[in-house]
């Protein structure tokens, strides 16, 4: 069997479950759904019937198959990271992250399948996170669906780089709660009571006639949070035509500059960096030369 991830026991397990349970953090339902589709293997057996698994044995597990749902594209990927389980991607500003009704091609979703026709991988594209079509930087993919769990359910650290309108103090947190407007069809969120609760902190790297660069990290991941958080405190990002003011920049400021994360293997930190777009480092240069 072709295995993507292969376990060496060393301690008695009262059963399969349990030790996937154990060294993995596969919950009953993946189990049932793994044996249903006979995707594991105890010593290149599969089992047949419960049992203890004993110290020197090897578990192996597969992923199967899939089909790619979205049209492959060749369009080039800036690959920050990648290794068997995901895939880290710098994406540009202007690129939407999947097919939208009135979007079917040029998405990142085209892009990466492309990428993974091209590398020989028959999987879905899972997204661990998503940023707007004008946000650029960072976007996690996860390459099978045990991967994507993890990954969806580990805590990272996400920092952001914003270009603002006024001067705020050097750092501070902001704990606002977060919903939906109100107004039927509208998109936009709002500071409001009831709303879920929300967090972010940000430290002030540097101003310049009334435009400050700010380093955002994001505590919660609540929908457009960061341009909600910073609009209600009266910094909004510029050119965040929802938010603040669209006059001010060709698009809205803020890229994901950072990630921070473990391997879902060996539990080894990741550290995860993207270089902010030339469109991004214009306007601070300008910035700084008025």
């Amino acid at each position: 069997m072709k295995e993507d991830f292969r376990l060496s026991i060393k301690k008695e397990y009262a059963s399969l479950l349990e030790a996937l349970e154990d060294l993995m953090g596969i919950s009953g339902r993946q189990f049932r759904r793994m044996i249903r589709q006979r995707l594991v293997e105890i010593d290149g057996v599969f089992p047949t019937r419960p049992g203890a698994i004993h110290p020197g044995s090897v578990i192996a597990i597969r992923f199967p198959d899939e089909t790619i749902e979205y049209p492959a594209e060749a369009i080039p990927l800036d690959v920050l990271y990648e290794d068997e389980d995901m895939l880290a991607v710098n994406k540009p500003p202007y690129m939407l992250t999947h097919p939208s009704r009135e979007v079917f091609t040029g998405t990142l979703a085209n892009a990466i399948a492309g990428y993974f026709q091209q590398t020989g991988l028959k999987r879905k594209a899972r997204f661990v996170n998503r940023l707007d079509m004008n946000t650029s930087g960072i976007v996690l993919i996860a390459k099978h669906s045990y991967a994507h769990q993890q990954l969806s359910d580990q805590e990272k650290i996400k920092t952001y780089q914003a270009l603002v309108e006024g001067t705020p103090p050097a750092e501070g947190l902001i704990e606002a709660p977060i919903a939906r407007d109100s107004i039927e069809g509208s998109v936009k969120r709002i500071v409001h009571p009831d709303g879920k609760s929300s967090k972010t902190g940000w430290k002030c790297l540097d101003t310049n006639h009334g435009i400050s660069l700010l380093e955002v990290r994001l505590y919660t991941g609540r929908t457009h949070q960061i341009r909600v958080h910073l609009s209600y405190k009266g910094w909004p990002i510029l050119g965040d035509s929802l938010y603040g003011h669209e006059k001010m920049a060709p698009r809205q400021m803020l890229h994901a500059a950072s990630l921070e994360l473990k391997s879902i293997r060996t539990k080894e930190p990741i550290f995860i960096e993207a270089s902010v777009p030339d469109d991004f480092m214009k306007i601070l240069t300008d910035c700084k030369t008025l």
